[in-house]
């Protein structure tokens, strides 16, 4: 007789086996990675030129910031300096949470600059304006040493703004605190003794020498003042690393402008091992030849090197007052003349002023002063276009530097 005990259990047996195949074919789910959202505006900061820096006249100074919470919807990266736009990167290409942006502007005019950047989404949402002010002098220097670009001045703060993070994060490794189930823990039958605080690390230092500049400095192709011109400068407490040195480590070799320049020793304080350094002993140039007198031809170069009009968004019926700087960077003193400021609406002058410019030497400059009024098509863009000897009476050597424009909303204000 067939046991009744051995018959249930084999159906319990056929019952598992078909749950589990069930079990097998039943789909699940998978999570899907979902792409990083950059929320607010893009955070700009100004990594060179050094807050109150200066530079010698004629130099290139480096400019450096860092865009961070970007994201791939962050479409321009704009420059300009005391109000006149220097340059727009368009950054609709880049991807990346954080990325920098790098160029160099020339020095030409002595003086006291702001540089101003703001980065910019599609959307058009726009960054806080980060900015940073520093200075342009003659290249002439009353102790007579002229490596030295800057007096030393009160240490530049330290940036404590925190970095956003870059890397992206793997949500499928990380478990939801709000959601992780606890696990039971054992509890001690006996007082645990607390373990000993160690104390912080210390904190890492280079590997390798570095120089920091005690004063702005200039940086040169070769390990004395007869390598000319030179290749730079940069400011005061800027730190680099320290490549090589001449014979009697009178001059370092140091890591700048995305390559490497020689720097004297006694405009910085350095750090690390200096005697392991590889020592080098670059040729001197060779003497340049003496040129014989010529006879040079008149020349004349008049530019606009500055521009600001405030208040920076003109409203109607209103004056506003914009200062225009006018350089002869010719070879021959200019003759009398004038500049013109013009309001453009779709091309058409909508009002229009002038200003005289006195006769400038070589390498003068002067300030103009010039107010306008526009009172037509508020809430529309304008164009506000300034040029200077507009009948071209003077014979130039570059006449397609005459003129600077910038764009503006017209606010209503009266009309």
């Amino acid at each position: 007789m067939e046991n009744p005990m051995y018959r249930r259990g084999f159906r319990y047996l056929l019952l598992l086996v078909a749950l589990s195949l069930l079990a097998a074919c039943s789909p699940t789910d998978e999570p899907e990675n979902e792409p990083i959202a950059f929320e607010g505006p893009p955070v700009v900061r100004i990594i060179s030129p050094a807050p109150n820096a200066t530079y010698l006249k004629d130099a290139s100074v480096v400019i450096s910031t860092r865009i961070e919470n970007a994201g791939p919807d962050v479409a321009t990266v704009a420059l300009s300096i005391n109000g006149v736009n220097i340059g727009t990167t368009d950054a609709s290409s880049q991807t990346a949470a954080a990325f920098s942006v790098e160029t160099g502007w020339p020095a030409t005019v002595p003086g006291t600059y702001t540089l101003e950047v703001i980065a910019t989404r599609e959307d058009g949402t726009a960054s806080e304006p980060a900015s940073v002010t520093f200075n342009v002098q003659d290249s002439i220097n009353p102790q007579g040493e002229d490596e030295a670009t800057e007096e030393p001045t009160e240490e530049a703060q330290e940036d404590t703004t925190p970095e956003t993070p870059t890397e992206e994060v793997d949500t499928q490794t990380i478990e939801d605190p709000a959601t992780a189930t606890p696990q039971p823990t054992d509890i001690p039958s006996e007082p645990v003794e607390e373990p000993a605080t160690q104390p912080p690390p210390a904190t890492a230092t280079p590997s390798y020498p570095t120089a920091t500049t005690i004063q702005g400095a200039n940086i040169r192709s070769g390990p004395s003042t007869a390598f000319e011109p030179p290749l730079g400068s940069i400011g005061a407490n800027e730190t680099r690393r320290i490549l090589a040195r001449n014979t009697d480590s009178s001059w370092f070799r140091i890591e700048v402008f995305n390559s490497s320049g020689w720097i004297a020793a006694f405009l910085v304080e350095t750090s690390g091992d200096i005697a392991s350094l590889p020592v080098e002993n670059p040729a001197p140039p060779a003497p340049t030849a003496t040129p014989q007198p010529t006879a040079v031809p008149a020349q004349v170069d008049l530019s606009i090197v500055d521009w600001s009009t405030s208040p920076g968004q003109p409203t109607c019926n209103q004056p506003s007052t914009t200062r225009i700087t006018i350089a002869n960077s010719g070879t021959s003193a200019s003759t009398q003349t004038n500049v013109v400021l013009r309001d453009l609406y779709n091309g058409e002058v909508q009002a229009n002023s002038s200003a005289t410019i006195p006769a400038l030497q070589p390498g003068q400059n002067t300030t103009v002063t010039i107010d306008l009024s526009v009172s037509t098509y508020f809430a529309q863009v304008h164009t506000f276009r300034a040029v200077i000897d507009p009948d071209n009476a003077i014979p130039e050597t570059n006449e397609d530097n005459n003129s600077r424009q910038f764009d503006y909303v017209l606010k209503q204000g009266s009309c």
